[in-house]
């Protein structure tokens, strides 16, 4: 039972080495974006943060082009590899103090700049 989260990660990681993105079709952007599903709380969310603090899509789109780890892993075109990417950037923010409190939640700058991103287009 404790092997089975573990067995689950590493097959994901296993099917992403295999399947990765070849061609150029599917961006770094969209696949980021994709991985929240609700594209519609996750665009409210990046309307909110952009007013709070002043911001705009553009620049949380430069922040997260500076997160190496993030841009190597979305490039993959593997959404475990970003998500775990994202995740380990939230934790540096979270550790570091870049954080914003939206509607009483206290978020990641990293989580906050890929909601962001959900307000283009």
């Amino acid at each position: 039972m404790i092997a089975l989260p573990a067995a689950g990660l590493s097959a994901g990681k296993l099917w992403c080495r295999t399947n990765s993105v070849s061609d150029t079709s599917l961006s770094s952007l969209s696949l980021l974006i994709s991985l929240y599903p609700a594209s519609a709380a996750m665009r409210s969310l990046g309307e909110k943060y952009l007013e709070q603090a002043g911001s705009t899509a553009l620049a949380a789109l430069q922040r997260i082009e500076q997160q190496h780890q993030i841009m190597r892993a979305a490039a993959t075109g593997c959404p475990v590899a970003a998500g775990s990417a994202i995740e380990n950037a939230c934790r540096d923010d979270f550790r570091s103090g870049r954080t914003h409190c939206i509607d009483g939640w206290v978020l990641a700058q990293t989580e906050l700049d890929v909601a962001a991103l959900c307000t283009i287009g």
